[in-house]
């Protein structure tokens, strides 16, 4: 019985010692720290490259990969370094508070002149802990997701928004994209007609610009840039029938029963013989591929036995109908971050508590703070 006695004595001991420890400014400071280095390196480090092909991953891929340095900040460690950082300035402000206890109070007043800075330390410490606690759950249940969506195109926000309460049958639709361009040609400013649609209503429309978020339900939509495809209009007589189709690679267009093609390349300067596009014809007599220059009455005249020779360039290769590739135009594609970040009311909580110990602490008149450090000595704090 007595060695059972011993150890449970022994305890109590180790767990005084390591609510010592963790209580002591040193260890919040060191801890603050390393979340600050962990941070630097999240920025630095390019995220998200966990997707990285394995055929193409270097030594240095692996190693991030290996300690979770490539998305720093949803890392286990990371979550795990901001608790610890929370649980040292909780009890470091806990320790201050039992000190204030034990100093006996004078003419029953419940504060002295050097409390206000006592006060400033706590609202430092308990700003600290809320803005971690604030940034935690915003990574951890905020969102962050990008999208491109081609001019005139529809795309469901479910499955870019995975796991969150979110309307299932929502979507986004790129009604227009204009862009204006200095002289330069530098653009100088790009916008995006967008309309929010659920089950086929449109609830809402905005105009997405550069540096003016739009928000809807609560999450918000950043223009964040744009690109153009090229996007080839072409016209098909058929039987003497013209049918005109603006098309880009992977457009089915149905001319008949059991008659397609499908559009797979658009080439804007195919082998320096100007515009070009490939088609994939189907039906129940013929199929095949052909290419549509934009320019074939000229390339016939430099290569008048070219249809002869390279029966693929001919418009009319398929009985009945004859493909010519009447412009080009460019297709525009925006792309649109979007943000939710349900921790930022929490973060800018913690930073007026920690503003407002700040301005407690630094800012008091220099008797206050001499009355504090007196208290301290007298309490027998560090």
């Amino acid at each position: 019985m007595t060695p059972d006695r011993k150890s449970s004595s022994c305890n109590p001991s180790r767990f005084a010692r390591l609510l010592t420890a963790f209580s002591s400014p040193k260890t919040a400071v060191i801890l603050l720290t390393a979340t600050v280095v962990a941070s630097a390196v999240g920025t630095i480090v390019p995220q998200n490259t966990q997707g990285t092909a394995l055929m193409t991953r270097s030594i240095r891929d692996e190693i991030l990969l290996a300690l979770d340095l490539h998305d720093v900040f949803h890392s286990w460690w990371f979550f795990l370094l901001g608790v610890l950082v929370c649980v040292s300035l909780v009890l470091c402000t806990w320790r201050r508070i039992r000190s204030r206890i034990t100093v006996p109070k004078r003419a029953g007043l419940l504060f002295r002149r050097g409390d206000l800075p006592r006060l400033g330390s706590l609202l430092l410490h308990l700003g600290a802990v809320i803005v971690i606690a604030g940034f935690v759950y915003g990574q951890f249940q905020g969102i962050d997701a990008y999208v491109e969506i081609p001019e005139g195109e529809t795309v469901s926000l479910a499955p870019i928004i995975p796991g969150h309460q979110l309307d299932q049958d929502l979507s986004i639709r790129c009604e227009d994209f204009s862009v204006e361009y200095y002289d330069s040609g530098i653009p100088r400013e790009f916008r995006s007609e967008l309309a929010f649609i659920s089950s086929g209503a449109v609830l809402k429309r905005e105009t997405l610009l550069v540096n003016h978020p739009v928000s809807f339900q609560g999450i918000r939509y950043y223009q964040a840039h744009y690109k153009s495809l090229p996007r080839a209009v072409l016209s098909v007589d058929d039987s003497g029938q013209p049918r005109t189709f603006t098309a880009r690679p992977g457009d089915v267009y149905t001319l008949g029963a059991e008659t397609f093609f499908r559009v797979t390349r658009v080439e804007e300067n195919f082998m320096d013989m100007g515009p070009a596009m490939k088609i994939d014809f189907f039906s129940p007599a013929q199929s095949g591929y052909v290419w549509v220059l934009s320019g074939i009455e000229k390339v016939g005249q430099l290569f008048p036995d070219l249809l002869a020779k390279a029966p693929q360039f001919d418009p009319a290769r398929f009985e009945g109908y004859v493909f010519s590739l009447e412009r080009m135009e460019p297709l525009y594609v925006t792309g649109i971050s979007i943000s939710h970040d349900p921790g930022l009311p929490v973060v800018v909580m913690g930073m007026l508590l920690f503003v407002s110990g700040l301005f407690v602490v630094y800012l008091l008149p220099g008797s206050q703070r001499r009355a504090l450090k007196k208290d301290r000595i007298q309490a027998g704090e560090p």
